[in-house]
This record gives C-alpha cells, sequence and structure tokens, in this order.
C-alpha cells in the first residue's frame, strides 16, 4: 500500500500506545510534512490515574519534549497511516481526541 503525502496534516496529534508489564502513552504533534516524512513534536503526557488501581487513562499535554522527523508508513491492518516513533517499538497513529487507556506495574 502506497502512503500519500496527504496522509496527515499539519497540526494533528498521533497517538503510540506500548509497554511490556504496562501500558505507556506517546503524543506527538506533526509540524511539518515533506514527502514521506513528517517533522513530529513529542508533547508531554498527562495521566490520570484511577484511585490506587494502576490504570489510568492518557491525554497530550502542552510542553514539546523533542522533535523529530521520521517516515509515513502504512498500517500492516490496512488501517491508514503511521509512523515509527522509536528505533524497535511505538507505532503512532492518529488520536481520536478520547483519553487512552494506560497501566503500571509497581
Amino acid at each position: 500500500m502506497e502512503v500519500s503525502k496527504e496522509a496527515f496534516s499539519v497540526g494533528e496529534m498521533l497517538c503510540a500506545t506500548w509497554g511490556y508489564d504496562q501500558t505507556n502513552a506517546t503524543f506527538a504533534k506533526v509540524e511539518k510534512i515533506a514527502g514521506k516524512f513528517v517533522q513530529l513534536a513529542e508533547v508531554n503526557t498527562v495521566n490520570e490515574w484511577v484511585g490506587n488501581s494502576m490504570t489510568g487513562k492518557a491525554k497530550p499535554g502542552e510542553k514539546v519534549v523533542k522533535r523529530y522527523r521520521r517516515k509515513v508508513i502504512p498500517s500492516s491492518y490496512g488501517d491508514g497511516p503511521m509512523v515509527k516513533l522509536f528505533e524497535s517499538y511505538g507505532y503512532a497513529k492518529r488520536w481520536n481526541g478520547q483519553p487512552v487507556s494506560v497501566s503500571c506495574y509497581a
């Protein structure tokens, strides 16, 4: 599947959930599009924990943590474009605007 230049829009928020024994969420905002690449601004994650249950909801904050450039690739499930945030994990897709489930391990 070919990924078009219009896969993402400038200003759009992407989200990746990942982890082992816990679920983390990472958010990144599209700042620039150049061909099949996007310039991303990773923002802090705001977690809201539910009591002592080690589960909660995450949403993007406003503080830019770091910036990087990534290639837009097709999803192997055919459900739209994504970008690989880290070396071997953390595939980010369009964020739907709803808080994301996260968990922690004691």
